[in-house]
C-alpha cells in the first residue's frame, strides 16, 4: 500500500507506507549438512536502490521448521503477530548482520516448540516482545525422554530437565552485533518467576 512512484522516479528509492502479510503459514526445511557461510544473498548485497517501508505488519501468521535429514520439528508457534516501523534498506545496510534499520517494532505470538538440542525442548504459551519489554508466559524446559530411557541413550552423565517457568519479563532489552560480528543481549532488569 502506499507505493510512491515519485520517489522512484526522480529520488531513485523506493518507498512504500505498508506491507501487511495475512495469516501467512511458513514452512522452512532446514539442512544441517550445509555451512552457514553458504547462505549468501547475493540479491540483496546487489541493492542500488533504497528501500523505505514505514509498517511491516503480519496477523496471524504461523511457522514451521523442519529437520530435512530427520524429518523432526525444530520450531512451531502460532497467531504471530508482528509489526516493524520505518525500515530502512541500503546498498550499505545490506552488507550489515541484521541487513536493514528500523525505528520500533512489536512482536507476539502463542505456543511455541523449540528443539534445544539433541535432549530437550522449550515450550512457552505466549510471549509479547516490545523494545521496551519481553514477556515470556509459561515456559518449559523438558528432556524429551524419560529418565530411564535417557539413561539407556548416553554413556556419560547428563541432567534430566522438567522446569516450569510462570513468567520471565525482560525490561528495557537491546541486541545486536558488536563490530558486525559478535551478538550481544543485555537487559537492566530481568523478573522471573
Amino acid at each position: 500500500d502506499g507505493f510512491g512512484y515519485w520517489n522512484y522516479l526522480v529520488n531513485d528509492n523506493i518507498h512504500i507506507e505498508s506491507v501487511q502479510l495475512r495469516s501467512p503459514k511458513l514452512f522452512y526445511n532446514h539442512n544441517s549438512s550445509i555451512p552457514k557461510n553458504k547462505y549468501k544473498y547475493s540479491t540483496l548485497e546487489q541493492l542500488k536502490k533504497e528501500i523505505k517501508v514505514g509498517r511491516f505488519n503480519v496477523q496471524n501468521g504461523e511457522l514451521h521448521i523442519k529437520d530435512i535429514e530427520t524429518d523432526s520439528l525444530l520450531l512451531h508457534t502460532s497467531n504471530i503477530t508482528a509489526n516493524v516501523m520505518d525500515i530502512y534498506l541500503s546498498s550499505k545496510s545490506v552488507k550489515r548482520r541484521i541487513p536493514f534499520n528500523y525505528y520500533d517494532y512489536n512482536l507476539s505470538f502463542n505456543d511455541l516448540f523449540y528443539t534445544l538440542g539433541n535432549y530437550e525442548h522449550l515450550k512457552m504459551s505466549s510471549a509479547n516482545i516490545t523494545q521496551e519489554k519481553a514477556a515470556f508466559n509459561q515456559m518449559k524446559v523438558v528432556t524429551k525422554y524419560s529418565k530411564e530411557k535417557l539413561n539407556q541413550m548416553i554413556s556419560i552423565e547428563r541432567d534430566h530437565f522438567d522446569i516450569s517457568i510462570p513468567s520471565l519479563v525482560l525490561e528495557a532489552q537491546e541486541f545486536g552485533y558488536r563490530s558486525d560480528s559478535i551478538f550481544y543481549f543485555k537487559s537492566p532488569k530481568v523478573i522471573f518467576e
